[in-house]
């Protein structure tokens, strides 16, 4: 049709509107729903925020044995959601929720809120806020309050859910802007939300108050015709098993005393596996192209990683020593990533079950929570207790390879001297040095341009960097980037340093 003839044909220009109107909101739903499915989520399968993601990344781990690219000592366990824009996890250490960018640097902080949080793809949080028992709350992307809703009546199912759009708290299903939508449900975990295309069906954890039953509902929002009013109608239950997520072609997969199970989506059983973990929490990564891997028992001071595929035909095996803890976590190639105890051991096994690179310096806590989550950036972000003092590492295989000796602040009269000294500088582009108030705060660029490197890939180099901007009698922080000729780069620090006068010159 020409643009004569449009002119001239009001009601057709008027209804091939109305229909682009529609297309676009149709992609706009569809993209939220796939945006929030992209996600590098975790799957918690005890305590979990999400179950229905399950446990796969839209972002490929390390490839070969990793570097630290940066650590936040002295932070507590907590579960965390990777975005473009950097890392949201909560910490133990304060009940806080803090924001991250891809540096590890904080952008903002929201202090007392419960552990479980949601996150959507518009860096929206959903949280409880003052606490497990504190009201539901929605907080923007700078980490504002934008609403506030129900206070949580019982300790035990306070999980959060997301699928198209809406908020799945225990007590209430909100939207994104806080309007209530549907009723809540007493269940003991979070919503698991198959990829049905009705956002009304959901599987969950039967919940009473103070103990777990171990039965699993399949509910759907259903009318009363006689008041109107809309309530959860079971459709079916299964006994004795503990949810885990749904699969992409709608099996729902679940644990009962060691054994694996696969229930269709009608109720019925699949297929079951025998073997696996009845004491330690079993969790389950299931990827899009329908591999699942499961921990399973072995004899001795052993554990195995098994691998199946949706029918429950074993793909293969491995056997570790230790046993298996936290969560198993696929990336978008399958690759897996897994960590053990008794030995402390953090492994990649890639989709055919070979061996990729294992890292021994990683003590991941035994714990239902998530450990272990793969950033867009391509890094790992892994919790870890190695020494006694937790701290929040981020892994890469893109790591500058030079080879630093060491790395001090030292203060001075009116100033703080920065040194370090590298062993070797191969492809090394330079340094720039950050400095915060805190050591897990916001860190600021203070040199002006990029310290030049000066070694070389046989020869190292000896560095001073003088700092003399900070206020009196403050205690401050500094890292050290180093910047490859290919962009890579990795920290180290922080150091502290107190300056008692202010003045001075830089050299």
């Amino acid at each position: 049709m020409t643009e004569k003839s449009l002119l001239n044909n009001f009601f057709s220009k008027l209804l091939r509107v109305i229909a682009a109107g529609l297309i676009i909101t149709v992609l706009a739903a569809v993209s939220y729903v796939a945006g929030v499915s992209a996600k590098s989520l975790p799957c918690w399968s005890m305590q979990g925020n999400n179950p229905q993601h399950t446990c796969q990344s839209a972002s490929t781990g390390p490839a070969t044995k990793p570097a630290i690219k940066w650590v936040l000592p002295g932070t507590q366990w907590g579960s965390a959601y990777t975005t473009p824009d950097g890392i949201y996890r909560y910490d133990a250490r304060g009940n806080a929720l803090l924001h991250y960018d891809n540096n590890g640097s904080l952008l903002w902080s929201y202090s007392d809120v419960c552990h479980k949080f949601a996150l959507d793809e518009q860096n929206h949080v959903y949280v409880h806020d003052g606490g497990c028992f504190g009201k539901k709350a929605g907080l923007n992307s700078m980490g504002s309050k934008e609403w506030e809703g129900k206070e949580n009546y019982w300790n035990g199912g306070f999980g959060v859910s997301i699928a198209g759009g809406l908020i799945h708290f225990q007590e209430q299903i909100y939207d994104r802007d806080g309007g209530a939508v549907w009723p809540g449900y007493c269940t003991f975990y979070p919503d698991t939300i198959p990829d049905s295309g009705d956002d009304s069906l959901v599987y969950r954890q039967q919940c009473s108050r103070g103990s777990d039953p171990h039965v699993i509902d399949a509910q759907q929002i259903a009318r009363d015709p006689g008041t109107g009013k809309e309530f959860w109608k079971t459709l079916w239950s299964y006994p004795a098993a503990e949810l885990r997520c749904a699969a992409p072609n709608g099996t729902i997969l679940a644990v009962s005393g060691g054994t694996l199970l696969a229930i269709n989506p009608d109720g019925s059983l699949k297929w079951s596996k025998e073997g696996h973990h009845k004491s330690q929490p079993t969790t389950l990564a299931v990827t899009d192209s329908g591999i699942i891997y499961a921990p399973k028992e072995a004899p001795g001071d052993y554990d195995r990683v098994a691998s199946y595929d949706l029918e429950g035909q074993a793909r293969w095996e491995i056997t570790v020593p230790g046993y298996i803890q936290a969560a198993i976590v696929a990336d978008a190639q399958d690759n897996i990533y897994f960590a053990t105890a008794e030995p402390f051991a953090l492994y990649s096994y890639s989709a055919s079950g070979t061996e990729r690179w294992k890292l021994d310096s990683m003590c991941v806590p035994t714990s239902s929570f998530e450990h272990i989550t793969i950033g867009e950036d391509g890094c790992l972000y892994v919790f870890s207790m190695c020494g006694g003092a937790g701290g929040l590492y981020c892994l890469t295989s893109r790591a500058p390879l030079t080879e630093l000796k060491n790395f001090s602040a030292l203060p001075g009269n009116s100033h703080v001297a920065l040194r370090w000294s590298t062993r070797t500088e191969p492809g090394n582009a330079g340094f720039n040095i950050y400095r915060a108030e805190a050591a897990n705060g916001a860190y600021i660029k203070i040199n002006s341009r990029i310290i030049p490197a000066r070694g070389s890939a046989a020869d190292g180099a000896t560095y001073e960097y003088v700092d003399d901007t900070m206020k009196e009698g403050k205690p401050y922080f500094y890292r050290l980037e180093n910047t490859d000729l290919q962009d890579n780069n990795i920290f180290r620090g922080p150091v502290e340093a107190v300056v008692q006068k202010r003045g001075g010159a830089a050299r």
